[in-house]
């Protein structure tokens, strides 16, 4: 079975501290000081240890028991006079004979109109005083502890409108072609190119023969003007002896 998520927060109220600044430790074992926050429009379990503080450097605190009624309080720090959240409805819990951990357990109610009205306008933030009153039977006494806190904005209250994304905007199922019709259309498209090249490359080859052909004349009537004119070297050439012994080695070559 799931558990019930609570919002809790614990408070460890140093007793021997100043009243008007009241010290609330991170834990009985620390004496760190911590300052509670508080968010409007929730419900949180208050739960309050009353410590003294311990004898000697790492001692832990002494709990105390309240003598009667306690009242936790938030007022609007300016003025001080309108109340915003109350509880003084506290149970004591862990009183066990060999308990060591005594404690005080109330709910706090932060959705309440005279919170909501505090925090006009756009203000994120509320400049409050939380006061921890300690009360004798029939309230003849008290001993209040008080220190200024801020109470945040409640943002989302539940029932806001989703946001509008800012995304794209994608197509409609039916404005998506199927895969078969986006298929045929690549293979429609590589057919036309392999179609298309056969007839390109033999008109390229057409194109570069009629070039070729058309240049042949030109190279003939080039060639032809550059050559040197024939010269007539007929009467140089000497008519052998038709007498003369082609064996004969002292015979004169002409």
């Amino acid at each position: 079975m799931a558990k019930t998520f609570t919002q809790t927060i614990d408070l460890f109220l140093n007793l021997r501290g100043p009243q008007y600044a009241a010290q609330f430790w991170e834990s009985r074992r620390s004496t760190k000081i911590v300052v509670p926050q508080f968010v409007q429009g929730d419900t949180v379990q208050i739960r309050i240890w009353f410590c003294s503080p311990p004898e000697s450097y790492g001692d832990t605190a002494t709990l105390l028991l309240a003598n009667g009624p306690i009242v936790f309080a938030i007022y609007d720090r300016v003025g001080g006079t309108t109340l915003l959240a109350c509880t003084s409805d506290f149970m004591i819990e862990d009183t066990s004979p060999n308990s060591t951990e005594p404690h005080y357990v109330g709910i706090l109610d932060l959705n309440t109109e005279e919170l909501l009205a505090a925090l006009t306008g756009n203000t994120p933030t509320l400049d409050a005083r939380l006061d921890v009153e300690l009360q004798s039977a029939g309230n003849a006494q008290r001993i209040t502890y008080t220190r200024n806190i801020t109470i945040v904005r409640q943002s989302y209250t539940g029932n806001a409108p989703p946001p509008t994304s800012s995304g794209p905007v994608w197509p409609a199922p039916g404005d998506i072609p199927s895969l078969n019709a986006m298929s045929a259309a690549i293979a429609a498209a590589i057919a036309t190119f392999q179609n298309a090249i056969p007839a390109q490359i033999d008109a390229a080859i057409a194109a570069a023969k009629a070039d070729w052909i058309a240049t042949i004349p030109r190279i003939t009537r080039v060639s032809m003007e550059t050559l040197p004119p024939c010269s007539d070297n007929t009467a140089n050439i000497e008519t052998p002896d038709p007498d003369a012994d082609p064996n004969d080695e002292n015979a004169e070559v002409p």
